[in-house]
């Protein structure tokens, strides 16, 4: 099998980085529980009107970070926590100003925004801007170990 080039080849060549949306209106809890049924760390918001437009990202840090902890915060209320949590939407926690690369863009440039950016994940979008896939780093850590390690 050739070694993929672009963000689209790469994309094609991975079977673990699914693409996960949600609207600006989608509860947190519903994000959670999006990530957890379908085994990632990011989704991608887009807009429930402008023919879905990427709008935002949201990680699993940002969950995290929007339910607190109560190893941190000692009188916390658990259970008024997570009412509050259902009670919130994506729009307030997804990150706005979103990195996008193209289909025909190269990995060695994805990766390069990844690092630079510190993030870990790039939706793919087409020549219309419309979201086709992500990229995530554990997509760039898969293609550093096929190019890396000894052919038998």
């Amino acid at each position: 099998m050739p070694i993929p080039q672009t963000c689209a080849e790469l994309k094609a060549s991975t079977s673990h980085s699914k693409l996960v949306v949600v609207t600006p209106e989608t509860t947190l809890d519903k994000c959670l529980m999006a990530m957890v049924e379908n085994d990632v760390r990011h989704l991608v918001v887009v807009s429930s009107e402008d023919n879905g437009k990427i709008v935002g990202l949201i990680s699993e840090r940002d969950i995290r970070l929007a339910i607190g902890s109560p190893l941190i915060h000692k009188d916390m209320d658990i259970k008024k926590e997570i009412d509050e949590f259902s009670k919130q939407v994506a729009s307030s926690i997804m990150t706005k100003n979103v990195f996008t690369v193209k289909e025909n863009d190269s990995i060695l440039e994805a990766a390069k925004i990844m690092r630079v950016s510190r993030i870990g994940c790039l939706p793919i979008v087409n020549d219309a801007d419309s979201i086709v896939g992500v990229i995530t780093r554990s997509d760039m850590l898969d293609q550093l170990i096929r190019v890396l390690e000894p052919k038998e």
